[in-house]
Parts: structure tokens; C-alpha cells; sequence
């Protein structure tokens, strides 16, 4: 009876844990670029952050040239930094 209770609230633990997995755009990451590609500094974020970026390239000069510090901040206050709240993001899975 104990290991069946005990194989129960593991399953419980274990599944809720993917349930209240962290949204990308809510992970903290720690950067710093200097004089560096947009389109690229968006690579390292998603690198840092452990997802993928999906988005149209007219909607922003990819080749602009970027300074960038931040420090275990989330990944939507780093796109806000760098977009100056001119765009609008949408969290897809992953």
C-alpha cells in the first residue's frame, strides 16, 4: 500500500511539474553583446533560454547592431529593451 502511494504522488509530482513549466517568454536569462547583430542576439537568447524564436524578417531590421547587458532578467523584458514595446509576442509551446 506505502509504494503504491508513493509511485501515486511521484506520478502527481512529476506531471505537475511539466504543468507549471515556465512560459519562454518568462525564463531569465543573463546576456551581454557588444556591437552585435539583432538577428543574432536573438539566437542567444533563444540559446540561453532553451527555445527557438519564430518570426517574419520584415518586421525589424535583423542586420541592426545591438549593446546588450542584462542580468537574470526575463526573456519579455529583454525583448522589450530591444523593441522599445514596438512589438507584440505570442508563446507557442516552446
Amino acid at each position: 500500500m506505502k509504494l503504491r502511494l508513493l509511485v501515486l504522488i511521484s506520478v502527481v509530482l512529476f506531471s505537475g511539474k511539466s504543468a507549471l513549466a515556465q512560459s519562454p517568454l518568462e525564463r531569465r536569462v543573463s546576456v551581454r553583446l557588444d556591437n552585435t547583430r539583432l538577428s543574432d542576439a536573438l539566437s542567444a537568447l533563444a540559446r540561453q533560454g532553451d527555445f527557438n524564436f519564430s518570426y517574419a524578417s520584415t518586421l525589424f531590421d535583423g542586420n541592426r547592431r545591438i549593446d546588450l547587458v542584462v542580468a537574470s532578467k526575463p526573456v519579455r523584458e529583454v525583448l522589450d529593451q530591444l523593441f522599445r514595446g514596438s512589438l507584440r509576442y505570442k508563446n507557442r509551446g516552446n
